[in-house]
Formats: structure tokens, C-alpha cells, sequence
């Protein structure tokens, strides 16, 4: 009964309110009497929302009311009569925190003495709960007294009817005391919407008989004769069906038929499909079985995508022979994507839809079922067509390479059985093992591999060709070939594995003979791969099984640990150096994994490789810069700061004589700069750098670090003048 600190009917402040117990009707705990005034003792206070016939209310009892919407709810009138006896009434006016009245719960709960005796006492048949509802709401809604809608079915025909009846007296008593028929709540929807919603035929009967709109539009511009047609509600919809528009479209621009179909509701499409094409020379009646909807699809479609196969069926039937749109050609292939196999047999046998028509990606109908291995559907369709089989889309991909990067098992053995080419690639050079691999399809490669000797699989079926002179086959046998083939960047499915980080595909594939040893065009083997990705679990299971791998370098002289440190994973970088990988290595760039850290700004590698060894200034013993110079260049300031922590010289000079500093105010990065000149040797940073003999300095000005400071970062450059100052 209250909300936001107030009296919902009086809006009076409830202050500290601490409210009754309501299982004992005792104060709880912290209730202090100046609570209970503001609680119990409203006296003389006009009611602000209440339209009552008793002016004050002398005691507001929270037990009481609970009782008395109880008694509504349950149909106790005795209760009820005494509780309005003693309050003169009032209590028909009283709302729960939801904002219902007794009114609303003696009509959820059909309860027709309670509603008779709620309205003597001028019970407020439009009063509104927190959604807008209103009794009528709740009566036509609401209309099977104590039985259970999961046992519809099993209602006598006494109970149903007594049921209706009841439904009728309440609406009828509603009606009479001037409550209002169109009215709606927060969704725009009135008592007739709701009445169709449930097929509460009577409630639908009687408000019709008042007046109620028919073609009343809800916020989604749904009217009660829409509702109907979603519900499948046949005898409100018999009820709605003369007196409502049928062309009419909600907000989606679903008309009536759109929305029978999309639901499957047979008796109504029917009486719908009988309506339309008994309307000779009514165009707009005719023009809904192929009208569209803002998405562009019929109702066919629409009961095609929901694999309503009876609702196609009887759609279809009153299609002429060529009258399907274009978009309607596609449903054979969604049908076969979602795995609806009879809108699939009423398509292809009825319609006589092409089993072979290719959408924009070059798959026909097979393609979409082996995707989503829907093997009985792959089954009928090459049933149809057996020449299918092979048949490739766009990328080269065939059914049989679609189930296997889908892991579709029960697909993939279908197409086996049916001897589908288990060596043909796509256009990127990708066999089924690859494109499994590629796509973790771990039961698919189990089984091919575990099968590819059994006479499911026969070796006669095309000649193996290495695909180029790194595709080393020598002395491999079928299995391990079709393991260990190239795609056209030369990567083997082992790469791709390593790169994706499938360890348990990576031992399995190891397992039935790949190579760990092959390289790419790029001259990159796994561990490559499984470093510049990250995969710590992959690289510590490929040392195990090859420890020189983390030697080898790519065609840019790049080590393994150079990829996981440029990358910034810690881990993998701590595996490779346990691993045995050189701290020193150099790639073509003159750059060790440290150097590679540094100048992509990846601060935990950095300090991985530092703790372990790596050390920043080896290049300074050949006049190169050093790690500092590097992170200056690249404008890292979380790297300068560590590697100045680390007690690398500020002062130090690269192949071009040049200080940090230098470095920092070339490339414009001033907080470096201010980092630097508040180092402890900031005065050695500002030396110049160039040689002017006497004479010359009479020419023209030096460019010292202090002159450039002032010109690129004043603010700098005031904080070394403080310091000369001082």
C-alpha cells in the first residue's frame, strides 16, 4: 500500500514509516510511536484518488486489507461483506502496492458474486493498476475459475460452459456499471485484445455486443482480429472474423495471413485462404496471398521459416504454377539449412522447386543441409540429384568439405558412403583434414583419421599430387600425405592447428605422422605460429616432441621468441627461453627479441626477456643505440621509465650521437622529454652535440638540446632553467 514514503490512496508522508508484521499485525522492530500515529491514526484526511463515500479513514489496518484481497481473490463474500461493513466501503477502494484494487482480483479469479457485491459498494470499475489494467482487463483474460490450462483438454463441457458463463455475468456487470470498453493499457491493448489473446469467446461475444472496436490498434498497430490469427484462438476468431478488417498490417507490415502462417494455425489460414479467393474482382483481397511484409517475405516464407510444413502445403496448393517471386525460389535453401526436411519434400515435389539453383555464394540446397549436417536431408536431396555430390560454391568448397569444417559427422559419413572425393581441395589448396583442422572439428578428424584405411574410404579414388617442391611426401602413404598437404601459403594443417592453439587436434594429428618440421612460404613452421599467437600450451607440447624447433628462423630471420615477445605474451615467451631459445638472436633488422619488445611498446615481454638475461645495451659495444634510444624513438613511456629504473645511462649516445633526449625532442614526445630532464644526470643531457670551432660560433647560433627544448617544449625547458636557477 505504499511507495516513495507515502500513503498510496492519501498521499500522506509515512516518515520513518517501519511497517506491521503482517503474519501477527504486531509493530516489527524499530517502530516507535510517532510511526504508528502516521500509520494507524489518518484521521480527517480527505482521500486524494480514492472517489469514496466516506470522507476520512479512521484506521488503515495492513492485516485487514490483505485479508480483504484475499477474500476477493478467493470469492470468501462473508468476508467481505463484513470488512465493508465496518469501514462504511471504503475498503473497495483500497489498492496493493501493484496498484490493484479487490475489483481486479475478484475478476482475475471469475468470481461474479464478489464483483456484484464490490460494485454495490461503487467499486471503481475503471480504476487502473500499475500497467493500466482494468477489471475488464482482467475479465477477459482471465475466464477458467479454478482449472488448470494444461488440462484444457480434459474440461466437460458443463465446466466450460458454466465457465463462459460466469465470464459473461462479470462483463455484463462491468459494462453496465460504466466501465470503459476501449480502454488500454501501457501497451496499447484493450479487454478485446486480451479476450483474443486467450480465447475467452465469451468476454470476445459480450464486448462485441456492447460495442467494443474490433479494429482497435495496440502499440505494435496489432488489432484484437490479429490477435486471434497469433493465438490460433478459432472461436474468437469465428466471433471477430465479420465484423473486423482483414486487410490491415501491424507494425512489421504482417497482414493477417502473414501472421496465421507464421504461427502454423491451419483452421484459420484455411478460413482465410477460403475468404481471399471467393473475393473475384477484389484485388486488395487477392493480392494478400503474394503481398510482402517489411522484410520482404510472403506468408509462404513465413510459414517455410517456422517449418510449418501443413501451412506450406495448404499455401501452396493455391499458388498457380510459375506465380513464385524470386525471393520465394530461396526457401528450398533455408529449408535445407534449418533442417526441415517435409517443407523440403513439399518444396521440391510439389513446387517443383530446382534442386540445383545456386544462390549468391554458388551453393545449392545440398551445400546448406551438409553445413549444418542434416544428414537425412543431404540424403533426400542427392536422392533427387546423386550428381550433386560433388557439386562446389564459390570457394571450391563441396558438401563433403562443408561437413568436415562443420564437424557434421553424421553428414560427412553420408557423403562417404555415397563415395564423395575425400581428396579434393577448395580453391585455397584445403583438403577435408585441413579445413577440419582449421575449424576444430575434432569428431570429424578423429574419425577420418581412425578410418582412412577402412573400406569406407577407398584409396582408389583419385591420384595423390604433391601441390608444390615443399609438399615433401617422400615415402608417406595416403594418410600422412592428405595429413601433411599445403594450402596455397604452403601452411599444412599442423600450422594451423599450432596457430589456433587446438592442442588436443595438434597430439592427434602428430600422432597419425604430420610434420612439425614443414614451413609456409613465409618459412615459418608451427612453433612460429604458436608463438605469435600465444598458444603456451602448444609451444611447450612441440619443444617436448622437437627442442631445435625454437632455433629455426623465418625468411626475415625472425625467431619463434622474436614473435611472442614483439606480440606481448609473457607466457609463451617464458616457455620458448626455458625451451632453449637464444636471448641473442638476431633477425635480418639487426634486432634480438628484446629489441622487438621494446619497439612494439610491450612492457611485459620487456621485462620478461630483462629478468631472464636479455640485455638492452649489447649494441652500445658496436657504437649502435641501445634499448632506451629504441622505446624514446617509439614514444613508450612505460618502457623508458622501467629501463631508466633498470639503471640504463641517460646520457648514453647512439650511431648518430644522439641522447634520449635528443631523440625525444626530434620525435616530438614531451612528457619523455620532462622525464628525462628531471633525471638525476639531466646535465649531461644537455651537451651539444656538434663540434663548432670558435669562429664559427660567431656565425650563427648552436643547436643545443636547450634551444630545441625551447622551441618544441618551453614548459620543458622552464624546468631545467629552475634547476640552473637553483
Amino acid at each position: 500500500f505504499f511507495s516513495e514514503g507515502k500513503c498510496s490512496m492519501c498521499d500522506i508522508p509515512l516518515m520513518d514509516f517501519s511497517p506491521l508484521d503482517t503474519e501477527t499485525g504486531k509493530l516489527m522492530e524499530g517502530t516507535n510511536e510517532k510511526n504508528m500515529t502516521n500509520l494507524l491514526m489518518l484521521n480527517n484526511r480527505k482521500l486524494s484518488k480514492a472517489s469514496v463515500h466516506q470522507n476520512s479513514l479512521e484506521v488503515f489496518d495492513v492485516v485487514k486489507m490483505n485479508k480483504f484481497m484475499e477474500a476477493a481473490s478467493s470469492g470468501d463474500v462473508r468476508t467481505l461483506q463484513e470488512i465493508l461493513d465496518s469501514d462504511a466501503g471504503a475498503a473497495a477502494h483500497y489498492k496493493d502496492l501493484n496498484g490493484s484494487t479487490a475489483l481486479h482480483y475478484a475478476c482475475r479469479y471469475v468470481n461474479k458474486d464478489v464483483v456484484r457485491l464490490l460494485l454495490k459498494y461503487n467499486a471503481d470499475p475503471n480504476a487502473e493498476d500499475r500497467e493500466n489494467w482494468r477489471p475488464l482487463h482482467y475479465a477477459s483474460k482471465y475466464f477458467q475459475k479454478d482449472l488448470s490450462r494444461d488440462f484444457a483438454e480434459n474440461f466437460t463441457e458443463n465446466e466450460v460452459e458454466k465457465s463462459k458463463s460466469e465470464t459473461r455475468d462479470i462483463v455484463n456487470q462491468l459494462l453496465i456499471s460504466k466501465a470503459d470498453i476501449n480502454a488500454v493499457d501501457v501497451f496499447g491493448c484493450s479487454a478485446l485484445h486480451y479476450a483474443a489473446m486467450r480465447g475467452n469467446s465469451a468476454a470476445a461475444e459480450t464486448l462485441l455486443h456492447y460495442g467494443a472496436q474490433p479494429d482497435l490498434k495496440d502499440k505494435n498497430s496489432i488489432t484484437p482480429f490479429m490477435t486471434s490469427c497469433t493465438y490460433g484462438a478459432i472461436e474468437v476468431f469465428d466471433i471477430l472474423f465479420p465484423e473486423s478488417s482483414k486487410i490491415v498490417e501491424d507494425r512489421r507490415g504482417n497482414s493477417v495471413l502473414h501472421i496465421a502462417a507464421q504461427h502454423g494455425h491451419i483452421q484459420i489460414l484455411r478460413c482465410l485462404l477460403s475468404w481471399i479467393l471467393n473475393g473475384k474482382g477484389e484485388e486488395d483481397r487477392f493480392s494478400l496471398l503474394h503481398r510482402i511484409n517489411h522484410e520482404g517475405k510472403t506468408a509462404l516464407q513465413l510459414a517455410a521459416d517456422a517449418d510449418h510444413s501443413e501451412a506450406v502445403e495448404e499455401l501452396m496448393d493455391k499458388y498457380k504454377e510459375g506465380q513464385h517471386s524470386e525471393d520465394e525460389n530461396w526457401m528450398l535453401h533455408k529449408a535445407a539449412s534449418k533442417g526441415y526436411k517435409d517443407i523440403c519434400v513439399i518444396l521440391i515435389e510439389k513446387a517443383g522447386m530446382e534442386v540445383m539453383l545456386e544462390n549468391d555464394d554458388g551453393r545449392i540446397p545440398l551445400h546448406l543441409a551438409a553445413a549444418n549436417n542434416h544428414a537425412e536431408i543431404v540424403e533426400y536431396l542427392l536422392s533427387i540429384r546423386a550428381d550433386s555430390i560433388e557439386a562446389k560454391d564459390n570457394q571450391g568448397f563441396t558438401p563433403l568439405l562443408l561437413a568436415a569444417s562443420n564437424n557434421g559427422l553424421d553428414t560427412l559419413k553420408v557423403l562417404l558412403d555415397r563415395k564423395a572425393k575425400f581428396t579434393i581441395s577448395d580453391r585455397m589448396g584445403r583438403n577435408m583434414i585441413y579445413l577440419a583442422s582449421k575449424y576444430n572439428s575434432m569428431s570429424v578428424l578423429q574419425y577420418i583419421l581412425e578410418h582412412m584405411e577402412d573400406k569406407r574410404i577407398s584409396f582408389n579414388q583419385g591420384r595423390y599430387r604433391p601441390s608444390s617442391p615443399r609438399d615433401d611426401v617422400t615415402g608417406m602413404n595416403l594418410k600422412e600425405r592428405m595429413i601433411n598437404k599445403t594450402d596455397m601459403n604452403q601452411e599444412t594443417a599442423m600450422h594451423c592447428l599450432c596457430g589456433n592453439g587446438y592442442l588436443e587436434l595438434v597430439r592427434l594429428l602428430f600422432k597419425h605422422g604430420a610434420s612439425i618440421n614443414c614451413i609456409n612460404e613465409d618459412e615459418e613452421n608451427p612453433l612460429h605460429l604458436a608463438a605469435e599467437s600465444g598458444r603456451t600450451n602448444v609451444i611447450v607440447q612441440l619443444l617436448e616432441w622437437e627442442n631445435k624447433l625454437c632455433v629455426a628462423k623465418d625468411d626475415e630471420g625472425r625467431t619463434p621468441l622474436h614473435k611472442a615477445a614483439r606480440n606481448g605474451h609473457e607466457d609463451a615467451t617464458i616457455a620458448l627461453i626455458n625451451g632453449g631459445s637464444d636471448l641473442r638472436s638476431k633477425n635480418v633488422y639487426d634486432e634480438t627479441a628484446l629489441d622487438c619488445a621494446i619497439k612494439a611498446g610491450e612492457l611485459g615481454t620487456t621485462k620478461v626477456l630483462m629478468e631472464r638475461g636479455a640485455n638492452p645495451s649489447d649494441d652500445e659495444e658496436r657504437g649502435m643505440g641501445n634499448g632506451l634510444h629504441l622505446a624514446v624513438k617509439e614514444g613508450h613511456d612505460d618502457i623508458v621509465q622501467y629501463l631508466i629504473e633498470q639503471g640504463m645511462e641517460v646520457s648514453s649516445r647512439d650511431e648518430l650521437n644522439q641522447t634520449p633526449l635528443d631523440i625525444a625532442i626530434e620525435e616530438g614526445h614531451k612528457e619523455i622529454a620532462r622525464m628525462l630532464v628531471n633525471h638525476p644526470d639531466w646535465k649531461k643531457l644537455m651537451e651539444p652535440t656538434d663540434e663548432y670551432s670558435l669562429p664559427e660560433k660567431t656565425k650563427k647560433p648552436r643547436d643545443t638540446p636547450m634551444r630545441r627544448l625551447i622551441h618544441n617544449f618551453p614548459d620543458v625547458a622552464s624546468i631545467v632553467f629552475d634547476k640552473c636557477v637553483t
